[in-house]
């Protein structure tokens, strides 16, 4: 779905090379709002490369997680807002029966829909895995359109997603919720991300 010729740069691959970059250093802030705001990049920069490349149910969740992103800012601080994440599930669903491609609309839809989960998880383990989970999606959908900024970005993620959830397991990073309030564990946010 993405072949150019060879050598030719075109608005969806630096789309798509941006929100690379975006993902791939998102891990790397250490709060919450950075890490998030990382996510909001990445979303906005992919939902740019899908719909430019005509890859509408990717681009459309790309979109959809960029709103997911900006109620998760506020969530430490304002929990009332968990509820509407669970209105993202139906309108995923109109818009992947709207948009429908095939296989590579299911796996976008099944990325946006973990990532939806990892969302509202108050405790960081269950919430890298779900992310992790994304990002295969993410992955196989990717290499099915044949997106190469994408697939770089989905390797990088879930090599940073794994060791998270490694060090996670084997007690290098103990769980903040075992310690800490639900608050304060939202407030901690996740390491591992993908680009939903």
């Amino acid at each position: 779905m993405l072949a150019t010729p060879a050598g030719e740069i075109t608005w969806a691959t630096i789309a798509g090379l941006l929100a690379m970059v975006c993902l791939t250093i998102s891990p790397l802030f250490k709060n919450r709002r950075a890490v998030l705001l990382a996510q909001l990049g990445t979303s906005a920069a992919f939902g740019v490369h899908y719909g430019l490349s005509g890859i509408l149910t990717a681009a459309v969740s790309c979109g959809l997680s960029g709103i997911q992103v900006l109620l998760a800012i506020p969530l430490a601080s304002r929990p009332s807002f968990k509820p509407l994440f669970y209105l993202f599930v139906p309108v995923l669903v109109v818009a992947a029966i709207l948009t429908w491609q095939g296989p590579v609309s299911a796996a976008a839809v099944a990325a946006l829909a973990s990532t939806t989960l990892a969302r509202m998880q108050e405790r960081t383990a269950p919430l890298r895995l779900y992310m992790l989970g994304a990002q295969v999606a993410w992955l196989a959908h990717d290499v099915a359109v044949m997106s190469l900024p994408a697939i770089a970005g989905d390797v990088a993620a879930l090599a940073t997603g794994a060791i998270m959830v490694a060090r996670q397991f084997l007690g290098r990073e103990p769980e903040a919720a075992a310690r800490a309030t639900p608050r304060a564990t939202l407030e901690a946010g996740s390491c591992q991300l993908n680009h939903t």
